[in-house]
């Protein structure tokens, strides 16, 4: 009967979650998933100071110490023992694929945002989705979610406020957060407030000085592990995966690609405080500002000096005053 129900009924979930919305196909699931909120770590790594809710994690991470990696990438120095580790990598890095397609022209895109940049300019479309399984495109997006489900079928969820689907209703109900401001996870050392968990664990690090990560190539060495894994793809390999889409360009990093389409799109983001002037760089607005208005600014400088010396006086007076 378990079996017949999640094969033909994918929808029936009837362990639920009394902490979350998450529901479960069978017990052992929900036992799992219940770990999850658990603020306690009993499971212990034999070989660093990790420690993690439930055995499937430690062993997992436990993995991570093998120094013989089982899963090695054929492009570049990666290797993992985690299969979805590899085959994330690959995916993400050395994937060239592009998943919209211009149904105008034989153009395509890595990203919807690029090709309905490129519809609305040079074919005057006005649309706004773009279905990533075929060339499909529409003005509206519940014209959209119907068309999806021709290719995902009827048991997919979908957001009521953006295009996000999922074949999984845990990560719709976590996706919805995103549409809030609730951010139930707090740090109890600052006032950082997050809507996931997980965010929370990778916030504490900051307070902590710990860098457990170390890059076996050099010196350098860090709090998180995406950290050193952008650390050894920018600095230790010519890997450069972001490619822009108007030239031949490209960036090892997203940000260096992100400054680079602003020449693209006429970008200028910073602007002068004194006069008209806007640069695509802070450096050369710092270098402008410095060079044609160094009198002002020495000006400025001066007049905040001079008020705030004005009331460092006037608490003095006021101390005074109180103690007499």
């Amino acid at each position: 009967m378990t079996a017949h129900l999640a094969q033909k009924h994918p929808e029936h979930r009837p362990h639920v979650c009394h902490i979350c919305s998450f529901r479960s196909k069978s017990v052992t699931g929900l036992k799992y998933h219940v770990q999850t909120h658990a603020e306690t770590k009993n499971f212990f790594c034999p070989h660093c100071n990790r420690a993690c809710k439930s055995k499937i994690v430690l062993k997992r991470h436990i993995k991570n110490h093998d120094p013989v990696k089982k899963y090695k990438c054929n492009l570049c120095s990666f290797a993992t023992n985690e299969s979805y580790e590899h085959k994330r990598h690959v995916q993400r890095v050395h994937s060239k694929k592009s998943y919209f397609s211009c149904k105008y022209c034989n153009l395509s895109f890595m990203q919807s945002c690029d090709l309905k940049l490129h519809a609305m300019s040079e074919h005057q479309s006005k649309d706004s989705f773009f279905c990533s399984y075929c060339e499909f495109s529409c003005e509206t997006r519940n014209d959209y979610k119907i068309h999806v489900q021709t290719h995902t079928g009827k048991h997919r969820f979908l957001c009521d406020s953006c295009d996000f689907t999922t074949p999984f209703r845990a990560h719709l109900e976590r996706h919805k957060n995103t549409h809030t401001n609730n951010r139930p996870f707090k740090c109890p050392i600052c006032g950082y407030e997050c809507r996931e968990s997980i965010n929370l664990k990778k916030h504490m690090v900051t307070h902590s000085d710990e860098k457990p990560f170390s890059c076996s190539l050099c010196s350098y060495t860090c709090k998180l592990k995406n950290l050193l894994d952008s650390h050894i793809r920018i600095v230790h390999t010519s890997m450069k995966p972001y490619s822009c889409t108007y030239c031949p360009y490209k960036a090892k990093t997203s940000g260096n690609l992100k400054k680079h389409m602003w020449i693209h799109q006429q970008i200028k983001p910073y602007k002068c405080r004194f006069c008209s002037y806007t640069a695509r760089e802070k450096n050369k607005l710092v270098r402008h500002e410095n060079t044609k208005h160094k009198d002002f600014i020495q000006n400025m400088v001066e007049r905040t000096e001079l008020q705030e010396s004005q009331e460092g006086d006037e608490t003095g007076i006021q101390v005074d005053i109180s103690k007499e």
